[in-house]
């Protein structure tokens, strides 16, 4: 299978059951590419909205990763694991938990702005050169560094039994859900698991339209909608014209008059990014990233 423009942003819909790196290589293979990466790990439990970007487009994901994100998930109280979610064992159950849903919500109230978050044991932060998931599959001890993170909402959405509910949140780059939930759990006095867990969004690209990753596995003539760069990047952009590629493919400085004063733009050709440039002096911009 064969793309028509192999350099390119994907909306792609995960499911579960495959780690971030998995929908990479699979599309790599399937689309016979060059690179894939993408916009931010998903867990394996998750699914959801994510931006891949393709060959050189690759370069481009840095710009990605640091936008806002928005979630639904399905949060058991009374029941907590290693993991934070249901993918490991069950290991604290308060099995006469009832969820109060008035303190629910008001409890929820109180994480919405900055908060200090412990990312799980559970995941792919490095510590000491060492993935965090890896000192506990070998039951390593670990101090784990603890962020600032950035709750813009939290709203309770549905009610499913006297201990689960669904849950959506808008939140910033590196937020956990499954600690998010479990600190909700510790001011209820109890446990909690993420039982389900979904993106929704990345900053206002919805997960609505985005190419479903079962339909690239089952459909071997399924061929993926490619989304322009410039629904995906927020920045200033100027078009060149064929004479300046051979400037710009030697990394070489671009005369300011190309630009209009401010600090970076992204360059496109034919409507395709090319290089990003950044103002250098009054005069000259230079390139932080050249995609020839």
């Amino acid at each position: 299978m064969e793309l028509d423009y192999k350099t390119n942003f994907f909306l792609v819909d995960k499911s579960s059951g495959y780690t971030s790196q998995d929908i990479c290589s699979i599309v790599k293979k399937k689309y016979s590419l060059n690179k894939v990466g993408h916009s931010g790990t998903l867990d394996p439990i998750a699914t959801g909205l994510m931006i891949l970007g393709t060959n050189s487009y690759t370069k481009l994901l840095s710009y990605v990763i640091d936008l806002n994100k928005c979630y639904e998930f399905k949060a058991k109280f009374g029941y907590g694991s290693a993991s934070g979610d249901i993918t490991s064992d069950i290991i604290n159950i308060d099995k006469s938990y009832i969820l109060d849903i008035d303190h629910l919500e008001n409890n929820m109230r109180s994480f919405i702005g900055e908060i200090i978050q412990e990312p799980p044991i559970y995941s792919a932060i490095k510590v000491k050169g060492k993935r965090l998931y890896k000192y506990a599959r070998e039951n390593i001890p670990v101090v784990i560094p603890k962020r600032k993170v950035q709750i813009m909402s939290l709203k309770l959405e549905e009610v499913f039994s006297d201990n689960e509910v669904k849950i959506s949140t808008c939140c910033s780059k590196g937020t956990y859900i499954r600690s998010l939930v479990q600190d909700i759990a510790k001011t209820l006095g109890t446990y909690a698991v993420v039982t389900e867990l979904r993106r929704t969004k990345i900053d206002n690209i919805s997960v609505t339209g985005a190419n479903s990753f079962d339909e690239i596995l089952s459909n071997e003539d399924y061929r993926m909608k490619e989304v322009s760069y410039n629904k995906i990047l927020h920045m200033n952009t100027i078009e060149v014209d064929e004479e300046n590629l051979e400037q710009i493919r030697h990394g070489n400085f671009l005369s300011a008059s190309h630009f209009d004063n401010k600090d970076q733009y992204l360059v496109a050709f034919n409507k395709k990014v090319i290089a990003v440039y950044e103002k250098y002096n009054e005069g000259l911009y230079k390139p932080t990233k050249v995609l020839l």
